[in-house]
């Protein structure tokens, strides 16, 4: 019997051998695994959703900071000396699109920050988030100063592909900090590079993108902050994402039993 511990990289049919049984995926996204092949062959597929949750959620925050600050730009161009007032986060409406496992853990952390105006919406739109704080997408995009996206790019039940895309930029403000910590097709990308082109008050992290490496038209822009795909890449959690995909095939080859199964 064979198990294969899968990353960031596409496993599609031509990888699957007869003595493949279960495949494990480092993070939670799956859509570099193609589903389909893995049902037709037999292949059982889980993954390691949990485990990235703190250390991308302490990326959002540092980029929260980096953008309203323009921590990085003021670094790269310390010869001009500009000390021009920026703005802290304690004071912004923050809303957080997406309240699974990185979103909720965001949300306690801005508490930590002493951030009164947090605002929340999830694309499945569960009872427990209704409140003072749950709004709609809509009311998300033209009130808060920063948001944030944590949502899924697409699996077998949602396809999120431009969900953010030329309609939604002209409904925010001009001067919006917006993150995507999670895959890369969530935000239209061209449509980012012309509103960050035309909107200077404007800043955007992004950690991961639609094709990568990434060497696209965002990397000409100082008001974009992109990172390789870093948001799970600390020490402490690789060697938790690597010891969970080892227990569950060990799990799997001893007794047959698995947790966190896709199919």
């Amino acid at each position: 019997m064979k198990s294969k511990i899968i990353f960031l990289e596409p496993f599609t049919e031509k990888d699957i051998d007869e003595d493949l049984k279960i495949i494990v995926k480092i993070g939670s996204g799956i859509d570099n695994i193609d589903l389909e092949a893995c049902r037709k062959h037999g292949v059982i597929v889980c993954n390691t959703p949990n485990q990235p949750s703190n250390a991308v959620a302490e990326l959002t925050i540092c980029q929260m900071i980096n953008c309203l600050r323009r921590v990085y730009t003021a670094s790269l161009n310390i010869n001009l000396w500009d000390r021009t007032e920026k703005r802290e986060l304690k004071y912004q409406n923050i809303g957080i699109i997406g309240m699974g496992r990185i979103g909720q853990i965001v949300r306690r952390m801005l508490i930590g920050f002493m951030c009164p105006k947090v605002f929340y919406n999830d694309i499945f739109e569960p009872e427990n988030l209704h409140g003072d704080n749950y709004q709609e997408k809509d009311w998300i995009l033209k009130n808060c100063d920063v948001i944030t996206l944590h949502i899924p790019l697409k699996d077998e039940q949602i396809d999120n592909t431009n969900y953010i895309a030329k309609k939604d930029f002209d409904k925010m403000k001009k001067d919006v900090c917006l993150l995507n910590m999670s895959r890369g097709g969530i935000i239209n990308q061209d449509d980012l590079y012309y509103w960050l082109l035309h909107n200077d008050d404007a800043t955007c992290a992004i950690d991961s993108f639609t094709v990568e490496p990434y060497q696209g038209s965002l990397l000409n822009l100082e008001s974009c902050y992109c990172t390789p795909h870093i948001g799970s890449c600390t020490v402490d959690n690789h060697k938790k994402m690597i010891e969970e995909a080892r227990n569950i095939i060990g799990s799997y080859e001893r007794i047959g039993t698995v947790w966190n199964r896709i199919i």
